[in-house]
């Protein structure tokens, strides 16, 4: 499993989905990233179209993650293992503790606007700790942050049934406002074209271009691979 990949805490992959031969409108983001515990920063990728959101680390033969942006679900596919892991929308509730305090603080940023949008530098506070720093562009790629939202949420839910299994004393209030009860909260104020977070991880965005054109086999996966449900399927 590549870098990009190993960031997500949660194996996830995809059912296979009707794929005929052809273009699709897409949207193509290119991402600096960088992690503590990774001495080199690498890059990602996103496509982005009506129906699908890809992530990879740039190549169309990587392992990649995929939201489907109708049905609320998530996949993830390992060619290594010719595995699918398929994330589905939860039915349970998460609420948040009452004892939790929020402050966002907005700041001019000191960067250029980014097509044509004025950049401002947001700072995101739980209980008087930094939890997120993000320099957003409002109106900017809109649909990037609609399909970034829904994919946030969905996971949220997996996230939310691994809490009881952590002790207390090790649960973190930012990374449980992140990744729980908020995970779309950094994306509030616009799209993030840098971003970083309280344990030092960042995203800068490289380039985007919309209106260009995606084979569809990209948001598909071979229909011979092994569904895996969390919770559900044995490994």
């Amino acid at each position: 499993m590549k870098r990009y990949m190993r960031k997500i805490r949660f194996l996830l992959l995809l059912l296979p989905l009707a794929a005929s031969a052809g273009n699709l409108e897409t949207t193509e983001l290119i991402f600096e990233e960088r992690e503590p515990v990774v001495p080199e920063a690498y890059l990602t990728r996103m496509l982005l179209t009506d129906d699908f959101l890809r992530m990879d680390d740039g190549g169309d033969d990587d392992d990649y993650l995929l939201y489907d942006r109708n049905a609320g679900k998530i996949y993830s596919v390992n060619h290594e293992d010719r595995r699918v892991v398929v994330v589905e929308p939860a039915a349970r509730s998460i609420r948040e503790p009452e004892a939790y305090r929020h402050e966002t603080r907005v700041i001019p940023a000191e960067l250029p606007a980014i097509g044509g949008r004025e950049v401002l530098q947001v700072q995101h506070y739980t209980n008087d700790v930094l939890c997120f720093e993000v320099y957003a562009a409002e109106g900017l790629l809109t649909d990037a942050v609609e399909a970034l939202t829904g994919f946030a949420q969905i996971l949220a839910y997996q996230h939310a049934a691994t809490i009881a299994d952590i002790p207390a004393e090790f649960q973190s209030a930012c990374d449980l406002v992140n990744n729980v009860y908020q995970p779309a909260r950094y994306l509030s104020k616009g799209f993030p074209v840098r971003q970083r977070d309280y344990l030092g991880r960042s995203r800068v965005l490289q380039s985007f271009r919309e209106n260009i054109k995606k084979d569809e086999q990209l948001f598909v996966i071979p229909d011979n691979y092994h569904l895996f449900y969390p919770g559900k399927t044995p490994i």
